[in-house]
């Protein structure tokens, strides 16, 4: 077989899936690993076939004096595509076939097929309405989008790429909205905080290939800390001569109980925090305050417990209702019950008369459900 396809005498600690001889029952594996085994032999067959051929066609309209510009392609050979027909079996399958910017975003349109066309041809004009839109910025990247940049620019292996961009997201760098990846203004500030040469790739990847050449035994180890070290020393002088300072993204309006000083929002595997600002404070309560069986005695609404000056107290949001927790020990369906047996005991007893039974569900504020 040629090493073209196969090269086992490059394997590493990250190679690619390499075929061999060995008999698969297919009958023994589940709907899912016979998935995925179709796909690695489906792509693994495509690279016996010939190439996809197809002409790139632009195409310009004339009506009435307006041009018109359509672009496309006009296949002439599908070539190893056929692997991947309906017909041909699991088809869900990225052919890679995509090579534009847009593509790497995650957001590119299959290319429109173009039937044979002539110079000079004429066509019917069946419909025509205008229609107006604005320019759009360039999409966010995809998680994969992304990790294919960091492979085309060489910036980690394999093994490190998404742990990277796991990094950032712990961090609150960058964010998740919907499945694109967007910067936070805390990585806004940093971008715009960090020296020029820092934000390049190239010289992360500069980095990258040459500690596979120490890996190798073809790099000089000792020369390539001692660099690091210096461009260190000159990253540290820049920033001390800059007057930029960072300033916290993520204050909000709310006053630590303890010190009175802003309170941050953070992230956390449990969700929104509100955390001081100040790091000798520990004071942190979660942003969004636990709802409670305790009921709001105008709206009947569950409440919320909340962290005041004075202690913890029951609010309910709609209302503005607000009720320390020391009140009303046992509230609720035992407040409610015992004030049922009172009203129970009374009115059996013959003295006791229906306005008497008013005023006690009056005194003792029972409302009627």
């Amino acid at each position: 077989m040629s090493k073209r396809l196969v090269d086992d005498s490059k394997v590493s600690d990250h190679h690619a899936i390499i075929p061999t001889e060995q008999y698969v029952n297919l009958s023994a594996l589940s709907g899912d690993e016979r998935r995925l085994y179709d796909l690695i032999v489906r792509r693994f067959i495509a690279l016996f076939y010939p190439p996809y051929r197809y002409d790139e066609t632009s195409v310009v309209l004339s009506v009435d004096g307006d041009h018109f510009h359509a672009k496309g392609r006009i296949e002439k050979d599908a070539g190893w595509k056929e692997a991947y027909a309906a017909g041909a079996g699991f088809s869900a399958v990225d052919d890679g076939d995509d090579e534009d910017e847009g593509a790497e975003r995650g957001d590119a349109q299959p290319a429109q097929r173009l039937p044979e066309l002539a110079s000079g041809q004429t066509f019917p004009v069946k419909a025509c309405r205008p229609k107006e839109l604005r320019t759009q910025p360039p999409a966010r990247y995809t998680e994969a989008a992304l990790l294919a940049r960091m492979e085309k620019h060489g910036l980690g292996t394999p093994a490190t790429r998404a742990d990277i961009i796991e990094k950032l997201l712990s961090t609150d760098t960058i964010e998740r909205t919907q499945n694109r990846l967007a910067p936070t203004g805390k990585g806004s500030q940093l971008y715009e905080l960090v020296v020029n040469e820092l934000r390049s790739p190239e010289m992360t990847a500069e980095w990258e290939r040459e500690l596979e050449r120490i890996a190798k035994g073809s790099g000089n180890p000792q020369a390539f800390m001692a660099g690091i070290r210096e461009r260190a020393r000159l990253w540290v002088e820049e920033i001390k001569r800059e007057s930029k300072e960072y300033k916290p993204h993520n204050l909000t309006a709310y006053r630590c109980p303890s010190c009175g000083k802003p309170l941050k929002e953070v992230k956390g595997k449990r969700g929104k925090s509100y955390v001081c600002s100040d790091r000798e404070c520990d004071y942190r309560r979660a942003a969004e305050p636990a709802l409670t069986n305790r009921r709001c005695p105008t709206c009947r609404k569950k409440m919320e417990l909340r962290d005041g000056k004075a202690g913890k107290f029951f609010h309910c949001r709609p209302c503005n209702v607000i009720e320390k927790l020391g009140d009303k020990q046992g509230g609720g369906r035992a407040a409610k019950h015992e004030q049922h047996k009172l009203i129970e005991k009374y009115s059996d007893n013959a003295a006791a008369t229906n306005s008497l039974g008013d005023a006690l569900r009056a005194a003792l504020g029972q409302k009627e459900d």
